[in-house]
């Protein structure tokens, strides 16, 4: 994320919350993030610093109400900011797996791409879309083996079948994949790649139908038991 002042008015809203230990801005989302401790817990913030943060919360309260899955970072609370909706979140331990400069292993990728395809049937199926769907989104804590799914601000309500999300699906879990080739193994996984070629085929009408069936056939491929 790039550094650029904090409002003055959000900074003093929440350090009223609690003892500011981290500050991440990213001014092309129009929001402002913190870490928080109070009461000894920590806590993640987010408050809207513009219009457009706004209704970008706006869209994560309305996912958080419906969506229920326990890779996807739970919303704690609503708070009404200065100058917009501000969010608060458990803090959760990880490193966004866009910025993991390490390899991963073949059972690394198998094991977070069906922790991704499993959260996105529930988002699937309460009908939103994965707009804004990347490496970014997911938090890889390797000594646990957790993943945990953030950032799903961009995420709306969907009209149609879910082919675009199926394929959104499909392109991230291609470049985890992808860095997986390292170790020359990937050669004798023919079908994880089988799997996504469909997810992602140009012709919607030939991906997988539903996110469902896209887990389904990745646990198959993977030989994930149930």
């Amino acid at each position: 994320m790039t550094e650029s002042p904090v409002p003055a008015e959000i900074l003093a809203f929440v350090r009223a919350l609690g003892e500011v230990f981290s500050t991440f801005t990213n001014p092309e989302t129009g929001c402002v993030s913190f870490g928080i401790l109070t009461g000894g817990r920590r806590w993640f913030v987010k408050a809207a610093a513009t219009g457009e943060g706004a209704a970008s919360l706006d869209r994560a309260v309305r996912l958080h109400r419906r969506v229920r899955h326990a890779a996807i970072v739970d919303l704690d609370d609503v708070l009404e900011g200065p100058t917009g909706p501000v969010l608060r979140y458990p803090w959760v331990d990880g490193t966004d797996l866009s910025a993991v400069p390490h390899r991963l292993d073949v059972e690394e990728v198998e094991h977070i791409v069906d922790v991704l395809f499993s959260a996105h049937v529930e988002v699937a199926r309460h009908r939103f879309d994965a707009n804004g769907l990347d490496e970014g989104c997911l938090l890889y804590d390797a000594n646990g083996s957790t993943v945990s799914l953030i950032g799903l601000d961009d995420y709306d309500e969907r009209d149609g079948h879910e082919a675009s999300v199926v394929a959104s699906l499909g392109r991230v879990a291609f470049g985890l994949l992808a860095r997986a080739d390292g170790d020359g193994r990937l050669g004798e996984r023919d079908e994880l790649v089988a799997v996504l070629e469909r997810a992602t085929h140009p012709d919607p009408a030939l991906r997988f139908p539903a996110v469902v069936d896209l887990a389904a056939a990745w646990r198959a491929a993977a030989s994930i038991a149930d």
